[in-house]
């Protein structure tokens, strides 16, 4: 590295000197990860490679099967994990040729960026310069990225941040996609490497965007939050300055260049810095902070996406202790999010995300012992405990073990405007609408027929524009004795020029299985639906839209759980005979969770307020 610093002392580039001691200067904790230990699940990578050359629908069709055979090696072999075969710190690795040209690179990059007025150097050090994001292999990605995307910017005579990142960032959505089966894969891919497989994590979206952006100079961040408030799992995401200095955020390789974080419950979001930030903690009591919690190169920006206040709480039974620990819950279990001070038998956290139910623990032997009652801190500061008032009871009419997200309700949406019909000809030339389906359907939905004419023939049938995503569909008709209902059924049928038997989502709406759901195909008529073989009268629709199927389900066996006395005790088991749940004579002042015995794994802790289930 002392070639480095002295490649540019003799230019006298003083600003390049500087920028080079930044990263010599941060560049001790930095590596590459390579897996070189876990060389099975590269054969995958392989197969998605050669698949993209089939076209989208290929990768769409064999998804499954990927998934299958990642979880048989995962089942073989165990998880990928890194081992110290796979690491090459860059201390030990990286060339002094490789650190001048790359500064040299962006440093030509910024200078000539219509925007290096507004970029000070200090933002340039940490949002424009690194080398590297993650841990991904190193490569001269910073030339290649430039050369690659400036003709495109110039054909489309764009000419500011937002303008730039919006294009790269739309044009990456539709060449690239999303594979959960990577939220396990502990390696970070090089800029050449996500090209090769085009999908990945959230993180290997995230990593690739913010590589591409800097390359053509715009100053890029990666901003997370460890885990939702109220969830097991977090999330990473983007965000550019602009030419003002304004934040703004968005999900990479996503079209639009937004990100919706208002329905979401933050209590912490930290932004990835490659400058160490000398976090100050005491050596003696280093393992009182779990090491996932020791953040050296993050910075806390927490209070640029929430209203945030700082907690001050007293505990009991901490002597000896100089750290705390603050978590939210998830399902029955707490989730750490960030360590705090203790003085005086207080235990202090800044900048926690409001509207969040929080409690403190403290780290004992690798163990957390929870020091506090669970409290919820409300937007102007203050801290709420809950405990069950038995002398106020109230009945509680329960309708969802777990909230329905915006991001869910907009999904169920995908079936407004469909319209259910019935006809006596094959093609439906004779078509009658029964209904038209025009507000958001929330759980399983009911709907009667006003019509005493005999139909052979159904379906739903989706328009311009439309979606479908319908998970379940039955008609209804009468039984011999004439008042009776019952379901019927008959052969599937869809636009003649459809092959049924390839496309598997035509049978998902007639299957019973709420989880699987009818996606509209391309290239035929957009309508699914059956012949019932001879004419019925039908007298009711059910239909229920793709979902998260947290809605309380007729058959299914619940329990509800009270918090009190520092543990969650059994209030009963109740089996749903109605789309809804009575428990009557419960405390107020209650924290609850609504567990589905039948199946499922989604719960929420909620209160119960003014007759309705109040999340937390």
């Amino acid at each position: 590295m002392e070639r480095v610093l002295k490649h540019y002392q003799q230019e006298g580039d003083r600003e390049k000197l500087d920028a080079a001691r930044f990263l010599i200067g941060n560049m001790q904790d930095k590596k590459a990860v390579i897996n070189r230990s876990n060389t099975s699940f590269l054969e995958i990578l392989d197969r998605i490679d050669s698949l993209w050359g089939h076209g989208n629908a290929a990768m769409i069709e064999h998804a499954a099967l990927l998934k299958a055979s990642w979880d048989s090696l995962t089942v073989r072999y165990g998880a990928p994990r890194v081992r110290e075969t796979d690491i090459d710190t860059d201390l030990e690795h990286i060339q002094s040729e490789y650190l001048i040209h790359h500064i040299d690179q962006v440093f030509k990059v910024w200078r000539e960026s219509p925007w290096k007025a507004n970029v000070d150097f200090s933002d340039f050090c940490e949002y424009i310069l690194p080398y590297r994001v993650g841990t991904e292999s190193l490569e001269p990605w910073a030339e290649r990225l430039y050369a690659e995307w400036l003709p495109k910017i110039k054909e489309e005579g764009l000419d500011s941040i937002y303008t730039i990142a919006r294009h790269i960032n739309d044009f990456n959505s539709y060449r690239t996609s999303h594979m959960r089966m990577f939220w396990s894969y502990p390696y970070d891919f090089n800029s050449s490497e996500f090209e090769r497989i085009r999908t990945g994590s959230c993180k290997h979206g995230v990593y690739y965007t913010t590589l591409v952006l800097r390359s053509v100079g715009i100053p890029t961040v990666v901003d997370y939050t460890p885990k939702w408030a109220g969830a097991n799992n977090g999330h990473e995401w983007n965000a550019i300055f602009l030419e003002d200095g304004s934040l703004h955020p968005f999900d990479a390789i996503h079209r639009g260049l937004k990100i919706d974080l208002s329905w979401r419950r933050i209590a912490k979001v930290y932004r990835k810095t490659f400058a160490d930030q000398k976090i100050k903690i005491d050596e003696k009591h280093e393992h009182e902070i779990p090491k996932a919690l020791r953040r050296n190169f993050d910075k806390d920006v927490t209070g640029q996406y929430v209203d945030t206040k700082d907690i001050i709480i007293p505990i009991e039974g901490v002597q000896g202790f100089k750290y705390a620990v603050i978590s939210t819950y998830h399902g029955f279990d707490w989730v750490p999010h960030c360590w705090g001070d203790i003085e005086n038998g207080k235990a202090k956290f800044d900048n926690m995300g409001v509207d969040n139910l929080y409690a403190v623990f403290v780290h004992d032997n690798g163990s957390y012992v929870r020091k506090s009652e669970p409290f919820l801190l409300d937007s102007i500061g203050n801290i709420q405990f809950f405990k069950p008032d038995y002398t106020r009871r109230q009945d509680m009419r329960l309708e969802r073990k777990f909230p329905l997200t915006p991001h869910m309700e907009g999904i169920m949406s995908f079936v407004v405007g469909n319209k259910i019909q019935g006809g006596n000809t094959r093609n439906f030339q004779d078509s009658a609408t029964f209904f038209t389906i025009t507000e958001t359907p929330k759980n399983i939905e009911s709907v009667g027929v006003n019509d005493r004419k005999k139909y052979r023939y159904v379906r739903m049938w989706i328009p311009p524009g439309g979606r479908g995503d319908m998970a379940e569909l039955e008609f209804y008709g009468l039984s011999a004795n004439g008042r009776d209902t019952v379901k019927l059924s008959g052969d599937i049928i869809g636009d003649p020029k459809a092959d049924l038997s390839k496309e598997r989502y035509y049978a998902y709406p007639f299957d019973g299985d709420l989880l699987t759901y009818y996606l509209k195909p391309r290239g035929v008529d957009p309508w699914i639906g059956l012949d019932l073989g001879t004419a019925q009268q039908i007298v009711k629709v059910r239909y229920c839209p793709r979902s998260d199927t947290n809605f309380i389900e007729v058959g299914d066996l619940y329990e509800l759980f009270l918090w009190d006395g520092g543990a969650w005790k059994s209030q009963g088991q109740l089996k749903a005979t109605d789309q809804y749940l009575v428990y009557p004579g419960m405390p107020s002042n209650g924290l609850f969770i609504l567990v589905n015995k039948s199946k499922g794994i989604e719960h929420r802790i909620f209160t119960y307020e003014n007759g309705k289930q109040i999340w937390q």
